[in-house]
């Protein structure tokens, strides 16, 4: 076991290892509002235009990307801010370790409800770039992979 942990282990007990997991499974919140906002975006597109399921154009696909990763972010933003304070509570050994509830409740005492979004700027500065990026080379390597399955009679491209 290595240094930080053992002192981990040793001053706040083995329940330190799993500070920030509750916030943390809050995040999956932030999946649950992207991706069906983002197949909902593609699916206005298509049917705008009259298309079929991937035949969504560039700007779109960046539109609908960065629109869902947007929205999402806003939503469940806070939890992010709180698993946080919530391992740097842990690390500066200030009592008990807090929960999920007393972390946000101290947040808000201290900042206010703006808090809960403290440094949301520069985290969209880089999560929505990096989902369009992600998001539309996904499309483009699907629409790959199908055209040279279609090329070879449906037979497995990989």
């Amino acid at each position: 076991m290595g240094a930080v942990a053992a002192d981990m282990l040793q001053h706040e007990g083995p329940r330190a290892f799993y500070k920030g997991l509750t916030a943390t499974f809050l995040g999956l919140s932030h999946v649950a509002v992207q991706f069906p906002l983002y197949e909902h975006l593609k699916a206005v597109a298509r049917d705008r235009r009259g298309g079929d399921a991937g035949s969504e154009e560039a700007l779109e696909l960046v539109l609908a990307s960065a629109t869902s990763k947007f929205v999402a972010s806003i939503i469940t933003y806070p939890h992010e801010v709180i698993r946080a304070r919530m391992q740097f509570t842990l690390g500066t050994r200030y009592g008990p370790l807090p929960g999920l509830r007393q972390t946000m409740r101290a947040i808000i005492a201290d900042a206010g409800v703006k808090g809960l979004y403290a440094g949301i700027q520069m985290n969209m500065l880089r999560v929505v770039p990096n989902c369009v990026s992600a998001f539309v080379t996904y499309e483009y390597i699907l629409r790959w992979i199908k055209s040279t399955q279609d090329d070879q009679g449906g037979r497995d491209a990989i």
